[in-house]
């Protein structure tokens, strides 16, 4: 959560778009960013799909033994994440754009 004024911002994704957008000298706003593609899908795909396996990961795991029929369709979930994670930071020092 950030407040900026008057204005109070709750959801993550939001507060990134905010923030690029009144302080980031419109170099992330827009198709004016070369990555901006690329931004937008690492910004989804974190909120929408990697979150939800990773967090049932920490809980399966805090399940002990009753956790134990759950490990393999939620490992496979996180390795399938993370391998694509791997591979799309393969050969790059930053998420988007180069400094």
């Amino acid at each position: 959560m950030i407040t900026d004024g008057e204005r109070t911002i709750a959801e993550s994704g939001a507060i990134i778009e905010y923030i690029l957008e009144v302080y980031g000298n419109a170099s992330f706003a827009g198709g004016r960013y070369r990555d901006w593609v690329r931004y937008l899908q690492w910004m989804h795909l974190i909120e929408g799909s990697v979150m939800l396996p990773y967090i049932l990961n920490i809980y399966v795991g805090m399940l002990g033994e009753a956790g134990v029929p759950l490990h393999g369709r939620v490992h496979g979930e996180v390795d399938k994440h993370f391998g694509f994670l791997e591979t799309e930071m393969t050969g790059r020092d930053f998420v988007v754009g180069t400094s």
